[in-house]
């Protein structure tokens, strides 16, 4: 069976480049990155690698400074990427659980929801400062 990977941008994530790009290099230097999901689909099942970032508003008070453009959230971007409705994915596919891989989690009622058990056991007890807010 063949499957297609349709990549989905979700929107724009500002980091500082030196603190998440490039250990420690370009310090300061704010640089724009894609928040990215994908579609696998053989036409008759569809899955998601992740659900991608959270609205604007949500991403600059909570977490990094983000933009989503309109029709940029991830059922917006599955049906004029893939032709596909939220409750059409069957299973999706968290490669972490960073606020701008599972934010719209909710959107995928029908779907069931796959994540590695440390992932999961990090997420809801986080040890880390820098992860308490998400």
């Amino acid at each position: 069976m063949d499957y297609r990977i349709i990549p989905l941008n979700t929107g724009t994530i500002t980091l500082d480049q030196g603190a998440y790009c490039t250990l420690g290099r370009g310090l300061g230097t704010k640089v724009d990155t894609p928040s990215t999901a994908w579609c696998i689909t053989d036409g008759a099942e569809h899955f998601l690698v992740d659900t991608g970032m959270c609205d604007t508003e949500r991403a600059n008070r909570w977490h990094h400074e983000g933009y989503q453009p309109k029709g940029g959230r991830i059922d917006e971007q599955l049906m004029s990427r893939a032709g596909l409705r939220p409750d059409q994915i069957r299973a999706v596919f968290f490669t972490h659980l960073h606020w701008d891989h599972c934010s719209n989690m909710k959107l995928f009622r029908n779907a069931r929801y796959y994540v590695q058990t440390v992932e999961l056991a990090f997420a809801l007890n986080p040890t880390l400062p820098p992860y308490y807010r998400s």
